[in-house]
Order: structure tokens, then C-alpha cells, then sequence
């Protein structure tokens, strides 16, 4: 969610505020104050898909397209494993339950 937030907020204002090269360093630092700056996940996942989106200002689209990809792959990936890592899990379980019997 934060991520279609914060691309839908950096497109507003790539069509509202021109770019130049002042602003790009400082979308820049932006990006960098949001890894460690702002304590809630998501304030700082939207802010900083927000200022990614207006860092690449002309290629935004394209950037957007596999931010997004990118998000919903990590999320498949993180899925998948924690679902196999449960199954192993229980598996383990269940043998050292028989082992001490």
C-alpha cells in the first residue's frame, strides 16, 4: 500500500514542481534520511517511494513499473519461504516428538 501511495503522490508533484538539479540532490537526501530517519515503516516506505519516483523525474514511470514489480516479487518470495520454512519446522517437530518416545 505505501508504495502505490507514495508513486501516485511523486507523480503529483513531478506534474506540479519542475525539475532541476537543486531539487534532484535533495530528493536524494531525502531517500537516504527515510532508510533511518522516520521511525514508522510505512510513513517511511511511502516518503521514500514518493521522493524514488521523484529522483528519476522523466523516467518515473518506468521506475514506478519495477518499484512495484519489485515489491510484489519480495512479497511472493517472503510468502513462499515462510510457508516451506513452517512445513520444515513442523516436520522437525513432529521427529524429535517420536525421537524421546
Amino acid at each position: 500500500m505505501g508504495a502505490m501511495f507514495g508513486i501516485i503522490i511523486g507523480m503529483i508533484i513531478i506534474s506540479i514542481i519542475p525539475s532541476n538539479d537543486m531539487l534532484f540532490n535533495i530528493y536524494f537526501i531525502i531517500i537516504l534520511v527515510t532508510l533511518k530517519g522516520i521511525e514508522q515503516y510505512i510513513l517511511a516506505f511511502t516518503t521514500r517511494c514518493a521522493f524514488i519516483v521523484l529522483f528519476a523525474n522523466h523516467h518515473a514511470i518506468e521506475i514506478a513499473q519495477i518499484r512495484i514489480a519489485n515489491i510484489i516479487i519480495g512479497g511472493l518470495i517472503g510468502l513462499f519461504v515462510s510457508y516451506f520454512l513452517k512445513l520444515y519446522l513442523e516436520k522437525i517437530h513432529r521427529q524429535q516428538k517420536y525421537h524421546y518416545l
